[in-house]
C-alpha cells in the first residue's frame, strides 16, 4: 500500500467536514501566523537562532569572551532581587509597607 498526499484543496474539505468551516479557516490562520512567526516574514526569512545548533555556538561565544558567566551571574542576582521583593510584600500590595 502506498500513501499519497492529500491536495491543498481535500485538506481544506478535510478540516471543514471535521472542524466545521469557522474553525477550519481560525485554524489554517493560526497555522500561517505562526509559521510566519517562525520563519520570518518577508526578506528576512533566515533566522540564525532558529537554528538547533546555534544556541551550542552562541553558547560557545559567549563562554570564550567571558559574558556568559557575567549574565548568569547577574540573572541570579536579579532573581534573588525579585525573590525578596516578593516576600517583602503582602499578597495584594502594591506599597512595599503594606499598605493596600
Amino acid at each position: 500500500m502506498t500513501a499519497r498526499f492529500l491536495s491543498a484543496d481535500e485538506v481544506d474539505d478535510a478540516l471543514k467536514r471535521r472542524l466545521g468551516r469557522v474553525h477550519a479557516r481560525q485554524r489554517l490562520g493560526i497555522e500561517k501566523d505562526h509559521e510566519a512567526q517562525k520563519f520570518g516574514q518577508g526578506l528576512t526569512f533566515f533566522h540564525f537562532e532558529n537554528l538547533p545548533v546555534s544556541h551550542a555556538i552562541i553558547g560557545s561565544i559567549l563562554r570564550a569572551s567571558g559574558t556568559y558567566w557575567r549574565g548568569r551571574a547577574n540573572a541570579a542576582s536579579r532573581a534573588h532581587a525579585l525573590r525578596e521583593e516578593d516576600r517583602a510584600r503582602p499578597f495584594g500590595c502594591d506599597d512595599p509597607v503594606g499598605r493596600p
